[in-house]
Parts: C-alpha cells; structure tokens; sequence
C-alpha cells in the first residue's frame, strides 16, 4: 500500500476524498448494524416482557380463580369430602374422578395459593396412583402442617417475627377467605401477635393459638 507522500500532490485531495467517503460509508454500515441489532435486541426485549406479563397474567388468574375455593384444614374434612362424593348418586367412575379432581385442586391451593411445597404425585409409570394414596398422603401432609404450625404458635412465637402467613377468616357473607401478611411483632406475655396484612393500613393483634390448631393459619 502506497503511502501518500508518495503520490502526486495533484492526486492528494482525490485520495483524501475517497478515504473519507470509506470513512463515512464504514461509518454508515456500522451505524446501520449497531441499529439493526439493538432493534433486534429491544424486540426480544419486549417479547420476553410480554411473554413475562402474558406468565404472571395467567398466573394471577390461577390465583384468582382458587382464591374462591374452599380450603380443607383436617384430615378429618378430607376424609368427609371424599366420603360425600361416594355417596352421590352417579357412576363409580364420575366419583373417581371427582375425587381425584378435588385432591388435585387441594394440592393446587396449597402450592399455587399458599405458596406451600407439596409434592404428590398423580401417576407413576403412566399409571394413575390409587386414590387411597393420594388422600392419605394430602391428609398427613395437612396434619404434619397444622402440627408443626401449633408447635412454632405456641413454643417460638418471638421466631415467628418477620414471617410471611396465610390466615383465614369468615367474611361479612360468611365466606372464607385467605389473607397475607407478616408477623411484625409479639407480645411475650399476652402471647399476641401483631400482624400487617397485605393492602391494609391498620395493624392487627391475634392470639393465633386456636387459629392454629384449626388450620386457619399457615406460615411460610
């Protein structure tokens, strides 16, 4: 490559222009790819967003939908929900699968809803668990769940202080109803705690003994 010293005088300014209309179309094809992939970059942007929100829209409908839903707190109440399916009158086939159905959201609640790990199985092997099997598994974890809530209520209720709970009341239209807060405070001598819901203002103060050994509260 010739150095430009070396040329004619007379042919400088034609080098130079055409070094700087390279320079410009370098520039411009640089530019234009710089563009081309940040264009790129905010569609999968905006694409992993929407399909973010399209996730937590779906999810919070889930929610939703099982906010309505009865939640069973006794093994005792499962059993009685299953039994009153038996005793209805159509095909042992539709209860089976009513049954099965009602276990299912159950879990569905509690992992979904509540934000509880449960993991039961519905079929193994491309075969459907017995249903005897699933319901017994529901109820221990239901019972260890509500034994180890009582425990923590009545033997470490300072530890509780920052926990996040699920507590359940019976509304004006005598519905129940799950509600989330956190434990910010407790009483060592009136056993009280005092609890911040979720979108309320006004703190509240519980003896949460007997909330607990219902299976009207759940700490996660």
């Amino acid at each position: 490559m010739k150095s430009l010293d070396t040329l004619p005088e007379e042919k400088h300014d034609k080098v130079l222009s055409l070094a700087m209309e390279r320079r410009l179309v370098v520039a411009n094809e640089r530019k234009e790819d710089n563009e081309k992939r940040s264009e790129k970059r905010r569609k999968k942007m905006l694409e992993d967003h929407s399909k973010k929100m399209a996730l937590l829209q779906k999810a919070q409908e889930e929610r939703q939908k099982l906010s309505h839903l009865h939640v069973i707190t006794s093994s005792e109440e499962l059993s009685r929900c299953i039994e009153e399916i038996e005793n209805e009158t159509c095909s042992s086939s539709k209860k089976k699968t009513k049954q099965y159905a009602l276990l299912r959201e159950q879990i569905n609640i509690r992992n979904e809803l509540l934000d509880l790990d449960i993991r039961i199985v519905f079929s193994q092997a491309r075969r459907k668990c017995p249903l005897e099997e699933i319901e017994r598994e529901l109820a221990e974890f239901i019972e260890f769940t509500t034994a180890s809530v009582v425990y923590e209520v009545t033997n470490n209720g300072h530890l509780l202080v920052g926990k996040c709970i699920s507590h359940k009341f019976e509304v004006d239209t005598a519905e129940e109803k799950w509600y989330d807060g956190v434990i910010i405070y407790y009483d060592c001598e009136t056993k009280l705690f005092e609890i911040m819901y979720d979108e309320e203002e006004e703190h509240c103060s519980f003896d949460l003994t007997e909330d607990a050994m219902m299976g009207d509260l759940l700490i996660h």
